[in-house]
């Protein structure tokens, strides 16, 4: 029942695209080449490490376990696969700012991320991650020098609705 990076990378470069598309009367332009981008490559680490659980890094950080030894080999597997590209550097400072959400194409691509991981959650295993959703809002929430804050604000909304929408709708896996 698990899903391939692949797959959820492609789902997360169409969710990212189409809503770029149709929010941009709302927010103005969105920088679509960095969007399909940050999309394409938001969990390229993950191709070598495996999906480290953002669940899993929380609860390291918690009980005081340094986290940063799981973000460090993420960051070992991403310079290893983009060692060899002209230009890796701005490749891994988009994925930076993927993990920072201060634009707002970081933005976009973070909620097309959850969208998935909710929707594979909710079809394929029968779950809500509620703690992992709500530390997704809050991430949508907060704000960088690049944004004012209505974008993360209004996709985090959007994860209240998508939640309680689908709630009606009975999980695969249970039927």
């Amino acid at each position: 029942d698990s899903d391939s990076v692949a797959a959820h990378s492609y789902m997360v470069v169409l969710i990212s695209l189409l809503l770029a598309k149709q929010l941009e009367g709302t927010f103005g332009p969105f920088d679509i080449a960095k969007v399909l981008s940050m999309a394409t490559l938001h969990d390229l680490a993950e191709s070598v490490t495996g999906d480290l659980d953002s669940g899993l890094k929380r609860r390291m950080a918690a009980k005081g376990r340094s986290k940063a030894i799981l973000e460090e080999l993420e960051q070992d597997a991403l310079s290893s696969l983009t060692g060899d590209i002209c230009g890796n550097e701005s490749l891994l400072d988009m994925l930076r700012e993927f993990d920072e959400g201060t634009t707002k194409e970081a933005k976009l691509v973070k909620f097309a991320d959850v969208l998935d991981a909710f929707a594979h959650a909710h079809d394929r295993l029968g779950k809500v991650f509620e703690a992992y959703l709500e530390h997704s809002k809050e991430q949508l929430k907060r704000h960088g020098p690049d944004t004012d804050g209505r974008l993360g604000v209004r996709l985090s909304e959007w994860i209240d609705l998508v939640v309680a929408r689908w709630a009606s709708i009975a999980p695969k896996a249970l039927e």
